[in-house]
């Protein structure tokens, strides 16, 4: 699979409270991601996810109508985009939670509150493989100093 530059990943948010969902569409916005696609429950992101392609899905653990477990066993088991990243946000910490959307093959999870750099932080270590290395703005790459200038020996 070729590597995409950031501002071509199409990311899910899927949270039932618009608050959260501004905040992740902010923090993917900041480092370049501008297609994301908003859903309010489970059900609403499996129409989503059932009809278009997307490169993550960053979605709440509780929510009205089905959950974000219930949609992550959606997708796993589904025959459509399963291999699909998947971040699963918990304001619970419980960890019998977290290590279940682990075990039914959650990418990563973020425990609320968070900020904008655990979200980016967590977007790049999920999609390492798949982007571009091209840092985020205002931030350098690899072992490039912060004038830009690349260190070759």
């Amino acid at each position: 699979m070729a590597k995409k530059p950031l501002a071509e990943l199409r990311v899910l948010v899927v949270d039932d409270s618009q608050v959260v969902r501004s905040l992740v569409r902010s923090a993917l916005r900041e480092m370049g991601i501008f297609e994301t696609i908003e859903a309010t429950n489970g059900l609403e992101a499996l129409r989503w996810l059932e009809r278009e392609m997307f490169d993550l899905v960053i979605s709440d653990l509780n929510m009205p109508q089905m959950n974000g477990l219930q949609l992550l066993v959606r997708l796993r088991t589904g025959d459509w985009q399963k291999q699909t990243p998947f971040v699963m946000l918990t304001a619970d910490g419980n960890k019998e939670n977290v290590l279940e959307a682990v075990k039914q093959g959650a990418s990563s999870y973020i425990v609320k509150p968070f900020t904008a750099d655990t979200i980016q932080g967590k977007v790049m270590q999920v999609l390492g493989a798949k982007v571009k290395e091209e840092g985020l703005p205002g931030r350098p790459v690899g072992n490039k100093s912060q004038t830009g200038s690349r260190n070759e020996t």
